[in-house]
């Protein structure tokens, strides 16, 4: 009777776990574009709320809004595993011809993606521990480069990743997480990294050549964003959000006079006449994201580009 009882108790078990097993599996969250999707011919994208994506040229015109759907899902209050997706990065690729993005499943992991002009969507399974902004970046090259934690080697990195077979190409940079943890980064075009770290040890922003070689660092600096031709970075500083730029060998620092940022500068034009920025947020008006405005280094002129977004990307 005794083995009878356990018996049953075993293949209950194992039914069970079946079923939790197969309603995952088809629960798990996918991202969708619509039948027939295509990336608008315009130079400017922007995450929004409700996961879309708006497309606008450079004076803020023409709005176009690409809705990204979400099928399944495993709700939070019934596992304990995923909160509701959201984006937590925005890129366009190296060619112009795709946007790199990342979804987060809670405030630290995302699983990076590639959306190709057609609108065919390529996800990578990298769901590492990831700290701060999990940026993604497309390369010419067709690789993705992207940042996460290896929580077992209490490690934090920057990895190239092959997008075929989603497997580790290279490690362009790692600190132990004792030290410090990449909160952010920006990767040029010509190869060379500025890292945002926050640690016991180490903070501030650390700039790499090609070679992987440490140039110049600045300890009070954060969110670092390279010009197009990589030969200048903004970076922010102090509370203030104070946006300041600097030459790729650490010289010629000035601060940008009259902009008044609010925790990150998004994007720089082509040309480099133009930064993109955040704006303080006025939640009265039930604004959720931050207002976005294009600043030109050259005139001062400052513009509204749209009035309530997150990450934004501008391609030639």
């Amino acid at each position: 009777m005794k083995k009878l009882v356990v018996t049953l108790v075993f293949l209950i078990t194992l039914v069970g776990l079946i079923i939790i097993g197969v309603w995952i599996s088809k629960n798990r969250r996918t991202i969708l574009l619509p039948v027939g999707s295509k990336l608008p011919d315009k130079e400017i994208a922007v995450s929004l709320d409700d996961n879309q994506i708006g497309f606008l040229h450079p004076d803020g015109s023409g709005l176009e809004i690409l809705q990204l759907h979400l099928s399944g899902g495993i709700k939070e209050d019934m596992m304990h595993i995923l909160s509701e997706p959201r984006m937590i990065s925005l890129e366009w690729g190296f060619d112009g011809k795709s946007l790199a993005t990342r979804f987060a499943y809670d405030p630290h992991s995302g699983v990076p993606m590639i959306i190709s002009q057609d609108g065919r969507v390529r996800k990578c399974p990298y769901i590492e521990q990831v700290w701060g902004r999990g940026k993604v970046i497309h390369t010419k090259e067709g690789t993705i480069i992207t940042n996460g934690e290896q929580s077992d080697i209490h490690e934090s990195h920057i990895v190239v990743l092959d997008p075929d077979t989603c497997q580790v190409i290279e490690k362009l940079y790692s600190i132990d997480t004792g030290i410090a943890r990449i909160y952010d980064y920006s990767y040029a075009r010509n190869g060379w990294l500025a890292i945002d770290l926050g640690g016991p040890l180490k903070s501030g922003l650390v700039v790499l050549d090609e070679n992987q070689q440490e140039v110049f660092s600045i300890e009070e600096g954060f969110s670092p964003l390279w010009s197009y031709d990589g030969n200048q970075l903004t970076y922010l500083v102090g509370p203030e959000f104070i946006l300041f730029i600097v030459d790729k060998y650490g010289q010629n620092k000035s601060r940008v006079p009259n902009v008044s940022t609010y925790g990150s500068a998004a994007t720089w034009s082509p040309d480099g006449q133009w930064i993109v920025y955040h704006g303080e947020p006025d939640r009265s008006t039930g604004m959720r994201g931050y207002p976005i405005y294009k600043h030109n280094l050259i005139t001062g002129e400052t513009l509204l580009l749209h009035e309530d977004g997150y990450d934004v990307t501008w391609r030639d």
